[in-house]
C-alpha cells in the first residue's frame, strides 16, 4: 500500500523543475531558494529536521567563522547520531571523507606532518590511509577517488580554479549517481536540494575572486593549522 507522504513526496518532486546536467550548464538556479523553501514545505516534519540537519555540516554558510577542525568533527559525529536513516548518513559521510582529503593535500602542500592517531582531525575511513601513506600523491587512494591525483596537481600547480571546478564536478556527479537510485522518495529531494546548493553557489560564484581567495587561504596557513578541514572547499 503507498504511504500518505510517499504520494505527497512524489508530487513534491514533480513539482521540482529540473536541474541542468552539469553543474556549469547554468547561469542561474531554476528556483530561488525562497520557492524551494515553499515546496520543502511538504516534507514530514522528521524528515525536514534530517534536511536541517544534513545541510547544517554540509553547507559552509551553516558553520560558523571561528569553527575549528575538532570542532566540526564533533558536529559531524553529533549530527550521525540524529540522521534517521542509512543513506542520508551515508551522504554525509561522503562528503566528510572528500573535505578530509582535500584538507589532508592542503596541510601537505604547507608542508605540514601527517596527523597523528590522537588528532581530532578528519572523518571516514580514508583516515588511516592518509596517516601511513602521507608521502604518496593519493595517500594510496587513488583507486577509490579517482580524481585525487589531479587535485594533488592543481593544488601543486596553484591552478585554483581548476581544482574549485573538479571538486564542484566530482560532487555534483556523485550525487547524480545516487539520484538514479531514488526518484520519488525523501532521498530524492535530499538529493536535489544538495546539487541545488552547489548550483546556486557556482551561480553566484565570481570565478577570478575565488581564485584570488583560495590562494590566500593558502599562503595565510587557511587561517590556521586548525581549519584545514573547515576551509572553504565545496
Amino acid at each position: 500500500m503507498i504511504s500518505h507522504a510517499s504520494c505527497r513526496y512524489a508530487m513534491l518532486v514533480c513539482y521540482l523543475p529540473p536541474l541542468p546536467p552539469h553543474p556549469f550548464a547554468g547561469k542561474s538556479t531554476p528556483l530561488s531558494r525562497l520557492q524551494l523553501d515553499r515546496r520543502l514545505a511538504l516534507l514530514e516534519p522528521e524528515d525536514a529536521r534530517d534536511l536541517a540537519t544534513l545541510e547544517e555540516i554540509v553547507h559552509w554558510e551553516h558553520i560558523p567563522l571561528a569553527s575549528t577542525d575538532e570542532n566540526l568533527a564533533l558536529r559531524a559525529r553529533d549530527a550521525l547520531t540524529r540522521l534517521r536513516t542509512p543513506a542520508l548518513r551515508e551522504m554525509l559521510i561522503w562528503r566528510l571523507e572528500l573535505r578530509t582529503l582535500v584538507g589532508a593535500l592542503r596541510r601537505r602542500r604547507l608542508g605540514l606532518s601527517a596527523p597523528t592517531v590522537k588528532e581530532t582531525w578528519g572523518w571516514g575511513g580514508c583516515l588511516d590511509s592518509v596517516r601511513r601513506h602521507w608521502e604518496r600523491s593519493d595517500f594510496n587512494l587513488g583507486h577509490r577517488y579517482p580524481w585525487l591525483a589531479v587535485a594533488e596537481r592543481h593544488l601543486m600547480q596553484g591552478e585554483h580554479t581548476a581544482l574549485e571546478n573538479l571538486l564542484f564536478t566530482t560532487v555534483w556527479e556523485h550525487y547524480v549517481r545516487l539520484a538514479w537510485k531514488h526518484h520519488f522518495d525523501f532521498e530524492a529531494v535530499v538529493l536535489y536540494v544538495l546539487r541545488w546548493h552547489l548550483l546556486d553557489r557556482l551561480t553566484r560564484y565570481a570565478p577570478a575572486a575565488a581564485s584570488q581567495r583560495f590562494g590566500e587561504l593558502l599562503a595565510q596557513g587557511l587561517g590556521g593549522q586548525d581549519r584545514l578541514f573547515t576551509a572553504p572547499s565545496p
